[in-house]
């Protein structure tokens, strides 16, 4: 198979770029759902108290998140699903919020059941999305 010289210098300037950590692809701007942006030291609880598709109810140690326009019951599988960097974390946000240091999250999305259907019946109460600065 014979190549053209400017497809290799092509191919060459991507395999350099990729050995420096650098990325030859244009990445498109994903459709933002509701998200936040660090500031100093923010919790879980300050991530979602700051945007507008989701509200904590109830005391310290047995909060609970209810995603806008989502009907629910007291009952504690009607949580959404909390994923960290792409890892399922489960339902319970005083578990989760205990698994994240202050100042660790990135930024969060808030999915709502409509959008979440890639996690199937785990995410039927919607989901919440968690990037940590590690990622």
């Amino acid at each position: 198979m014979k190549f053209s010289k400017p497809l290799i210098i092509l191919l060459a300037a991507g395999l350099f770029a990729t050995v420096l950590g650098c990325s030859t692809t244009s990445i498109t701007n994903k459709k933002k759902s509701q998200k936040t942006n660090p500031e100093n030291n923010w919790t879980l609880k300050n991530h979602l108290q700051r945007t507008s598709k989701a509200r904590i109810t109830g005391s310290p140690g047995s909060e609970r998140v209810i995603i806008r326009g989502v009907s629910s019951t007291n009952s504690p599988t009607s949580q959404p699903l909390f994923v960290i960097d792409g890892q399922k974390a489960g339902h319970s946000f005083a578990r989760v919020n205990e698994m994240l240091y202050p100042g660790e999250i990135n930024y969060i999305e808030v999915l709502p059941p409509s959008q979440s259907a890639r996690y199937g019946m785990e995410g039927h109460f919607g989901v919440i999305r968690i990037f940590t600065k590690n990622q």
